[in-house]
């Protein structure tokens, strides 16, 4: 039972348009210096745990401190990745007549290879606007 005569295309017109604002998400949240400062924190941790000029204590000290900062870290990626998410699934909940068709438009392979493409070529404009291709 569908709500409009042509819903799916309204469903791929807004994943379209929030693939766009889910792709100027991913570059205003910092997703990837999440990432980075783990990483960082996991190569002084290794750094600490594997030198001989530090001593045991030190390291008893040091480790769970290292520990807890990849924990935080760990927690905010799949929130910030969910934030990113967010607007293609609220559109698909709020463009379906139920949760299941919702699931079943994101699950389906052509919708999903438009939100990718839409996202590629979105983030390959934004880009190369910013590079300087209209600045003075």
């Amino acid at each position: 039972m569908a709500l409009l005569p042509n819903t799916d295309l309204l469903v791929q017109l807004g994943f379209v348009v929030s693939a766009m604002i889910s792709s100027e998400l991913a570059l205003w949240l910092p997703l990837a210096r999440t990432f980075r400062t783990m990483t960082g924190i996991m190569q002084a941790a290794r750094r600490v745990l594997f030198s001989r000029n530090v001593s045991d204590s030190w390291k008893e000290a040091a480790l769970p401190v290292y520990a807890f900062r990849i924990l935080l870290n760990s927690l905010a990626m799949p929130l910030l990745l969910t934030a990113i998410l967010a607007p293609v699934i609220m559109t698909s909940i709020l463009l379906s007549p139920s949760l299941s068709a919702s699931l079943d438009y994101i699950a389906n392979i052509p919708n999903l290879l438009l939100i990718t493409i839409t996202s590629v070529a979105y983030l390959a404009v934004r880009i190369r606007f910013d590079a300087g291709l209209f600045k003075t």
